[in-house]
């Protein structure tokens, strides 16, 4: 009895299906990451006010343009409307702007990107010790640097030695806290906060020269 060919493993079924898998797999990622067509070209902004929208698109176009594969002085990128990571993306622009307080992105298939921007606005000047002074919000974020302090904007002053661009400078139940006292001079008695001395007692001094202690560490 003569002994049975083997099949070369071409003539197996299983490899052409395993193949075409392949085949198809690789001609969707191609897609997916480098086809012209799901390349974002135009990153749209909306809702800035104090930022120019330039300044915007040059700090997400870095995130958008993926860098896929490095190696020396070789590179692969993508601008895939598929590949870009958005919380990368939200990240970059915050760390970027601290005068953003919030950022939303919403992918608009197949080229274009929307970047929505929520910038803070200011509650108050705050100073540290050496006076060195930044716009902060409701949030008590300190974000934007004071050279002049604006006329009728009301003052915090804080006995830390330093305050950087960025920082939580004031905490938010001290931000209510003072918020608090401010509605109630000025529904009451018409007079405003112009400036107050923070730390486990508050000082505020008012447009009177009232002056107004308050426990920090306690309820109102």
């Amino acid at each position: 009895r003569g002994l049975r060919k083997r099949k070369k493993f071409y003539q197996f079924k299983f490899f052409w299906i395993f193949l075409l898998v392949i085949i198809v797999g690789a001609t969707s990622l191609y897609f997916l990451v480098f086809s012209p067509r799901v390349q974002v070209e135009n990153i749209q902004i909306s809702g800035n006010e104090g930022i120019s929208a330039e300044d915007l698109r040059n700090a997400a176009w870095p995130v958008v343009d993926k860098k896929i594969v490095t190696a020396g002085l070789f590179n692969i990128s993508s601008k895939s409307i598929f590949v870009i990571n958005i919380q990368n993306l939200i990240r970059s622009i915050l760390e970027k702007f601290p005068q953003v307080q919030e950022v939303t992105v919403q992918k608009e298939f197949p080229h274009n990107i929307v970047l929505t921007i929520k910038e803070r606005k200011p509650f108050a000047t705050v100073c540290d010790k050496n006076n060195h002074c930044f716009t902060l919000d409701a949030e008590g974020v300190a974000f934007a640097e004071v050279k002049e302090i604006p006329v009728n904007m009301m003052v915090l002053r804080r006995d830390t030695e330093n305050i950087s661009l960025g920082d939580r400078a004031v905490e938010k139940n001290t931000i209510s806290q003072i918020s608090s006292v401010q509605t109630n001079l000025q529904t009451n008695f018409q007079v405003s906060i112009a400036e107050v001395f923070i730390s486990k007692i508050l000082v505020a001094k008012t447009s009177e020269s009232w002056a107004v202690y308050f426990d920090s560490e306690g309820d109102m």
